[in-house]
């Protein structure tokens, strides 16, 4: 059960602080770079928080 709330958690936090929903790319290639660009920033955002 932990494990699935932080899932939710996480998700919750990469939608709201990275903005993957408004990620304007046309190119399936474009959207993942974006994608994945945005989910290294959180990362390490939430890695110097901790």
């Amino acid at each position: 059960m932990d494990a699935r709330w932080s899932v939710e958690v996480y998700h919750r936090e990469v939608k709201q602080n990275c903005g993957i929903e408004r990620c304007q790319a046309r190119t399936s290639r474009a959207q993942r770079y974006h994608i994945f660009l945005a989910i290294s920033v959180w990362f390490e955002q939430h890695k110097r928080r901790i």
